[in-house]
């Protein structure tokens, strides 16, 4: 009302366990029931009924209840103007969501988490390199280092032991990972044995080498079972860095995945940081397997007969068919090139 003083129904002490005498029928009783981070929130709301810029309020917001525990309430309300056109007083009323907010939390945990190793997933870690990729004008971009984690024979874990004692390996080394980091750093799940780190202020040198080396050693323990397993890992690593430039999430991370791939490909190189060509590579690689792809379907893929020769004689005894694809523009491809993209 006009004077601040408020009217408490009989429901308070069923809602908060304080009975509306003991609020004393002042307003201030009822902001000092609200939680910090929502009594401003709730101030304004009520502050634009009462001069008239809205006609209802609806806010969410936790209050505390006599046991000490706050729980969460839907605060409703409508001013109600005098003959002179203005709000005299306003009548509302508030509702326990608590139950409400808990599934919706939950819903926010399962979108934003790996339910296995409790980690942020892949969206996640992507929200997160999109904040820090935000540069207001005239400031200087965050340097930081994606470094991307593949867990080498994992696959054989499940086949060999089950899927329990594979749930239970990813489970103990996501914990190994995020025992190795920075409180700043962030651990993601990317998927089933691929792991991320967003490493805030790191750039390209020695350092982050030996950050990425130290995840290898953390895989490469031996992880003990209860079952009496004993499990053998090692990591392929790509790093991609970024001090400046326009870039978004998703283009570093899928450059720090084109370095992670190197890594596989090249034997005992295990730690790939990113380079340009790498991109250059894989755009030529995706249309060279358009081009192949239209060769095959167009009769393009020529098969050529070297014999095989006997060399006491001289004379052929057989030969060897061996297929040549004819390219467009640059002629006969040898199949060192584009029988690996074939297969």
């Amino acid at each position: 009302i006009e004077d601040d003083s408020v009217y408490y129904g009989a429901k308070w002490q069923d809602l908060l366990g304080v009975s509306p005498a003991e609020m004393g029928g002042r307003i201030e009783s009822f902001m000092d029931c609200l939680h910090a981070e929502d009594h401003d929130g709730v101030f304004l709301a009520l502050d634009s009924v009462r001069k008239g810029k809205m006609r209802t309020l609806e806010c969410e917001a936790r209050m505390e209840t006599a046991a000490g525990a706050y729980r969460w309430f839907l605060v409703r309300g409508v001013g109600v103007k005098n003959g002179a056109e203005e709000v005299a007083r306003i009548v509302g009323a508030i509702s326990d969501i608590t139950g409400y907010k808990s599934a919706e939390e939950h819903a926010a945990q399962v979108i934003q988490y790996d339910t296995l190793t409790g980690l942020p997933n892949r969206q996640s870690l992507l929200n997160n390199m999109e904040q820090l990729l935000r540069v207001p004008e005239g400031a200087t971009a965050e340097k930081f280092a994606l470094i991307v984690i593949d867990v080498d024979r994992f696959r054989y874990v499940n086949e060999s032991l089950g899927d329990a004692v594979g749930d239970e390996t990813l489970r103990k080394v996501a914990n190994r990972i995020r025992n190795r980091v920075r409180r700043s750093d962030t651990v993601a799940r990317l998927s089933g044995d691929q792991f991320a780190v967003l490493a805030r202020g790191l750039h390209k040198g020695g350092s982050s080498l030996i950050r990425a080396e130290k995840f290898r050693s953390c895989i490469n323990e031996t992880i003990h079972h209860p079952s009496g397993a004993s499990v053998n890992l090692d990591a392929n690593i790509g790093i991609r860095y970024h001090n400046g430039g326009e870039h978004s999430a998703e283009d570093i991370l899928r450059d720090a995945i084109l370095a992670l791939r190197e890594a596989k490909k090249v034997a005992g190189t295990r730690i790939v940081e990113f380079y340009e060509d790498l991109q250059t590579d894989m755009m030529k690689a995706v249309q060279f397997e358009t081009d192949l792809r239209e060769a095959i379907r167009n009769g393009g893929v020529e098969t050529h007969f070297q014999p095989v020769v006997n060399s006491d004689c001289g004379r052929p005894t057989g030969f060897e068919a061996l297929a040549r694809l004819r390219h467009a523009e640059r002629g006969l491809i040898p199949p060192s090139e584009f029988i690996p993209i074939a297969e």
